[in-house]
């Protein structure tokens, strides 16, 4: 009954959509450490729509807010840095996006693609030292068949992330939901 619940409210968890766009980004921790809890993400999304195709771009900057002091079995002091956060970043896009780019602070990254629920994986490697950021982003281009619509789904942290969008849609569509040009 409690799982009914939850598929009735579209909170079960699911990562299959129906939208022709969404925002789903992860991140998982290789570092065998606890240092989770420290970092911060803000997750960027905005595409210019046309009747044809969407030209999109998803961007999340990630903070290693680790404090100084924390136990060796949180910070797995066996790093080469303190606090030195070690993961996998995944962006999820749809899979009939063509990619047009992914970079890493700034520079081409490589990236690792998988299918997974209808959406493909584009996974990078980093590392993000101690009271540093990192800023990921990819870019691709979605065929549109005369609509749009978009599904965010988050990833369950111990702080919620920061999460901005922007789309801006042909000036003789009707939509729903925020205002064309907000944020």
């Amino acid at each position: 009954n409690e799982q009914r619940a939850l598929v009735d409210l579209g909170v079960a968890g699911e990562l299959s959509t129906d939208a022709a766009d969404s925002v789903f980004v992860t991140v998982q921790n290789l570092g065998g450490d606890k240092l989770d809890f420290w970092t911060r993400r803000t997750l960027f999304h905005a595409c210019g729509i046309a009747t044809t195709a969407a030209h999109c771009r998803t961007r999340v900057t990630i903070a290693n807010r680790a404090p100084r002091g924390l136990p060796d079995y949180v910070v797995q002091t066996d790093k080469p840095s303190y606090a030195l956060y070690r993961g996998y970043l995944e962006f999820y896009v749809p899979a009939g996006a063509s990619v047009t780019g992914a970079a890493l602070n700034g520079e081409e990254a490589t990236v690792f693609r998988e299918t997974e629920d209808g959406r493909t994986s584009l996974g990078m490697y980093f590392h993000l030292p101690r009271a540093e950021d990192l800023n990921a982003e990819v870019s691709y281009e979605l065929p549109l068949d005369g609509s749009y619509s978009l599904d965010l789904t988050p990833q369950p942290l111990a702080h919620d992330a920061q999460v901005r969008v922007r789309l801006d849609p042909p000036d003789d569509w009707a939509v729903a939901g925020a205002q064309p040009g907000s944020t």
